[in-house]
């Protein structure tokens, strides 16, 4: 595998405030983790930026490298919770150059490959700067590897002129953005490119969580991104690995993307104070050995994270799977509720563009059919936006207290010593036969049976299909409609017996 960072991004802080969950030791922990060969980093040049932003905001963010620390803060003021000194325009071409590296690398080799970078991106927009994001790193690199361009070369000693297109290394990108806020300045950025495809797992609440934008709801005006927004908080491994199943899986296999693309966000992990979520580090590596499945070149790129024993946690364990090593198993639990209707609501609104999610629509509906209040279009957004202009840039965080993380950190490391223990996933074994329910099941020591009728078992292959690798969790669904297509259990397998 591939990293790149650079400990010169360290230098980027808060200027003005002691207390900020945006800080250097986010990038400190994962340096201190990684013991792999590192490629070479680089800022990205004026222009390279200028394929994601305005050159008015390049300059913008380059006028900061003289101030002092109150034009700092009354700079900052102008945008959306972001802050500057005078190393963030040199960290943040650092970022944007790393990432371009680390792209070029992996789709040259395929081999998968991290980049550790800060400030962060997935939030900023072409013309401003917002959520802690000065450069959109993910959507550079897209643009970067996917870009096509006429470059003319002049030879003076016979006035010859050669032109030659130089043609992208990605004819289409997919970005999977699993940081727990929505990425809705990747989504500006890359709206014009129909060579670039967004998911967007988040927490929305209905749009009552930051950044609290009807955008960010599942149908939306940007046609190529896909929303998942999770409007409860508490969603764990299983809850994501069924996301993966339902949806991240079957858009890879209808857009057939070149290179994928994963903001990586750790706010959705247990313990961080910003997503309220429960994902933890097998569940991060989980979710990295699926996409590493496909055999599509993989590029994986910081966003934010703000407990930090769960940064380094998540990371190491990655990190590992990028590397190819068994990963521990997750701890699979029945699935949040509120998954059902955004699911659903995704297959209606993406069907016709992405078939294998109308398949999966068509037969769930067989199986439990929705009944008239579900089919109802409810409302997705309730958010307002409401924040005072100029930005306030003072008192937005406060440390949490020392009892909650001293909990939060024992509960992580519980989980994470259960990893040396020795366990594996049960085998899953099922026979088709003429029983009226979609299926029954037996559950052993080591083996779940399930006997399926021909109606479940075209759903059932599906997600079998769909999980590919050893070590992955296979959502099977039955009867209790209180879960989305009514999940009975929720099985991993390390094989199948057919």
């Amino acid at each position: 595998m591939y990293f790149i960072s650079d400990s010169a991004m360290l230098k980027h802080f808060c200027p003005w405030e002691s207390y900020h969950i945006e800080v250097p030791k986010r990038l400190e922990v994962i340096q201190n983790t990684i013991q792999v060969e590192q490629l070479r980093p680089r800022p990205a040049t004026k222009e390279e930026v200028e394929m994601v932003h305005t050159s008015h905001y390049i300059s913008q963010i380059a006028s900061t490298v003289n101030m002092d620390v109150k034009e700092l803060e009354e700079f900052s003021s102008n945008f959306e919770d972001i802050y500057v000194n005078n190393e963030t325009f040199d960290a943040s071409l650092l970022a944007a150059g790393c990432v371009m590296e680390l792209v070029d690398a992996v789709t040259q080799t395929g081999s998968p490959g991290f980049a550790a970078v800060r400030p962060p991106g997935h939030h900023a927009f072409p013309d401003k700067g917002c959520g802690f994001c000065v450069f959109n790193n993910v959507a550079l690199a897209a643009k970067h590897v996917s870009v096509a361009f006429l470059e003319i070369v002049i030879e003076l000693n016979d006035f010859s002129v050669y032109i030659a297109l130089k043609r992208g290394r990605a004819s289409r990108v997919l970005i999977v953005d699993w940081d727990v806020h929505a990425g809705q300045g990747t989504q500006e950025c890359i709206s014009d490119d129909e060579r670039v495809r967004l998911v967007s797992i988040h927490r929305f609440q209905r749009g009552q969580f930051w950044p609290n934008l009807p955008q960010s709801a599942v149908k939306n005006e940007f046609q190529n991104t896909i929303n998942v927004p999770l409007n409860d908080i508490g969603m764990t491994d299983s809850d994501f690995l069924a996301i993966f199943q339902l949806v991240v899986h079957p858009v890879i296999n209808d857009f057939k993307p070149d290179l994928i693309i994963v903001s990586c966000g750790f706010d959705a992990a247990l313990g961080d104070p910003e997503g309220e979520m429960r994902l933890t580090p097998a569940g991060y590596a989980t979710l990295t050995q699926q996409l590493l499945t496909w055999g599509i070149p993989l590029a994986m790129i910081l966003e934010g994270g703000y407990f930090l024993d769960s940064i380094a946690a998540d990371f190491e364990w990655v990190v590992k799977a990028l590397l190819g090593y068994a990963i521990p198993c997750v701890n699979v639990e029945p699935l949040n509720p509120a998954l059902r209707p955004v699911i659903n609501k995704i297959f209606n609104v993406f069907g016709t563009t992405y078939p294998t999610l109308r398949l999966l629509q068509t037969i769930g509906q067989r199986l439990t059919p929705i009944d008239d209040a579900e089919k109802n279009d409810v409302e997705e957004y309730e958010g307002t936006r409401d924040f005072p202009i100029p930005f306030p840039t003072r008192g937005l965080y406060s440390e949490r207290c020392a009892d909650v993380t001293s909990r939060l950190k024992k509960e992580l490391q519980s989980i994470i010593a259960s990893y040396s223990k020795e366990s594996q996933y049960k085998f899953v074994r099922y026979d088709c036969t003429d029983v009226a329910l979609p299926f029954a099941y037996m559950n052993s020591a080591d083996t779940i049976s399930l006997e399926i009728s021909a109606e479940a078992k075209g759903i059932v292959h599906h997600l079998v299909m769909f999980s590919f690798y050893t070590t992955v969790c296979c959502v099977v669904i039955g009867k209790d409609k209180q879960h989305f297509f009514s999940v009975v259990i929720t099985v991993c397998f390390r094989s199948l017996k057919p």
